[in-house]
């Protein structure tokens, strides 16, 4: 089975562990999303873990949908490949 970080396009290495969230299924690299220790339990991604639909949440960047999100400061959601590629 391939699998594939939905931030980052690239080699995995043995310390950097894709991880999946138990809610939505989305895959990060442990290194890429900012999760410095894999849990040993139940592991959500931020959204999931703020109660939100990430199907039906919008980004703050950009006209897709679902993913990997991030919180901002001012109470919206964005994903982790925008704030990774889009500069500002």
């Amino acid at each position: 089975m391939y699998l594939r970080c939905i931030i980052y396009v690239g080699e995995v290495y043995i310390q950097d562990e894709i991880l999946f969230c138990d809610k939505c299924n989305v895959a990060v690299h442990q290194q890429c999303y900012g999760v410095p220790t894999i849990p040993s339990g139940d592991w959500f991604c931020d959204s999931c873990a703020a109660g939100l639909i990430t199907q039906r949440t919008s980004c703050a960047l950009c006209p897709y949908f679902g993913g990997a999100y991030y919180p901002t400061t001012d109470g919206k959601w964005v994903h982790a490949f925008c704030c990774a590629w889009i500069p500002g």
